[in-house]
């Protein structure tokens, strides 16, 4: 199989997967802190991740030693993003959230025309400003909350764009599963400092605890290891 009918592949099923996460976290969202979720959420799929990393550990710790730095960049910016998604996702629902995040593509495209050189073809340019036009067509009209919460939503598409270039970008010398487990530990490292700065409970509804596991091994773990594999081909 071509390279890239397996990155297109790893792309489709991995927008099948991460659409479910606006599900789950419009779920838990209604009994459960930010703060609790986003810790727990990626908290699990750090250990999912560190689980399947073990065979590989040799290589990862050499990947992360001789990338470091956009390494701490892209968990950074994620961190930072997962907060606002979320914060915005509470406010807004899934469907006008699942809808403001595809800008995250969109901001891909500009990085890449910019910095690497790329094209773009003209049903990309038509989708570009289909979907501009579609954000101020829901917004029109709308209370003060809605327009705060998907400019939320929209800064975090830009932050989760300029992750996503990051990782294009070095893909070619860190593997999939590096930028996975780094970016994994990063966003629950900023669950638990944002849960002491809003002085929440760590505790955690039991009924909800399934939910939080399969949703955070599909969705925070495979979802996006299936993404950088796109990105790698």
């Amino acid at each position: 199989m071509m390279n890239k009918q397996k990155g297109l592949i790893f792309a489709i099923l991995s927008s099948i997967i991460l659409s479910l996460s606006y599900i789950f976290f419009t779920i838990l969202l209604k009994n459960e802190s930010i703060a609790n979720v986003l810790f727990y959420w990626f908290l699990i799929a750090f250990i999912s991740s560190l689980i399947f990393a073990l065979k590989e550990k040799f290589k990862i710790l050499n990947e992360i030693k001789n990338k470091i730095f956009p390494l701490i960049i892209l968990g950074l910016v994620e961190g930072l993003a997962s907060i606002l998604f979320l914060t915005g996702l509470k406010t807004v629902g899934p469907v006008l959230t699942s809808f403001v995040t595809q800008f995250t593509f969109i901001f891909v495209i500009v990085y890449s025309l910019i910095l690497l050189k790329e094209k773009f073809n003209l049903p990309e340019f038509l989708g570009i400003i289909l979907a501009i036009i579609g954000v101020f067509i829901i917004n029109w009209n709308q209370g003060i909350s809605i327009v705060k919460g998907s400019l939320l939503v929209l800064l975090a598409s830009f932050l989760f764009a300029t992750s996503s270039f990051v990782a294009k970008k070095y893909i070619k010398n860190i593997s999939p599963k590096t930028i996975n487990l780094v970016r994994l530990f990063f966003i629950s490292l900023f669950g638990l400092v944002y849960s002491f700065i809003q002085k929440t409970n760590l505790t955690f509804d039991v009924n909800n605890i399934p939910l939080v596991i399969l949703g955070s091994f599909l969705c925070a773990f495979l979802g996006f290891e299936l993404f950088y594999n796109s990105l790698k081909y």
